[in-house]
């Protein structure tokens, strides 16, 4: 059997449509291209998804908007991209695993490196962030009730 490669693509669904952007070295090779850590996002520190990819600064500022749905697509495939040693095609043995991070729905920076490879950051709300919109919910609810009479 072959050795396996594994390739990073991250997905992202619009209303429309779905997008799809290869990952990219970072540009500092001991780091890689997706990388989470804590940074600060609107003045909040909070947990943080550094990704770098194959594309132009406007196609990532166009597509990565708050709130967007988005996942990291992992490919496992036979590094030789053809064919096992029993003679079956590697098609065959490609796995594909989908890793949601819609949780990181706030867009921060987005950075062009300008060798045809842009880093943007996604951070997750922080708890008193979601505490506040689970209140503005429930008073969005309590206030339908209210005006209508009827269940939200």
């Amino acid at each position: 059997m072959h050795n396996l490669k594994t390739k990073h693509d991250i997905a992202v669904t619009l209303p429309d449509r779905k997008v799809r952007f290869e990952t990219a070295p970072y540009p500092v090779e001991t780091e890689p291209s997706i990388f989470a850590k804590r940074r600060s996002v609107y003045g909040e520190t909070r947990e943080s998804l550094r990704v770098t990819v194959y594309a132009q600064a406007s196609d990532i500022s166009a597509v990565f908007q708050d709130g967007v749905r988005w996942a990291v697509e992992e490919t496992v495939m036979p590094d030789d991209g053809t064919v096992t040693d029993a003679g079956v095609d590697a098609d065959t043995y490609k796995k594909t695993t989908s890793y949601d991070k819609s949780d990181y729905c706030i867009c921060g920076d987005i950075v062009d490196h300008r060798d045809g490879r842009v880093s943007f950051y996604m951070a997750k709300h922080t708890g008193a962030e979601l505490a506040l919109l689970e209140m503005e919910a429930e008073n969005a609810r309590l206030l339908y009730e209210n005006l209508t009479g009827g269940a939200y």
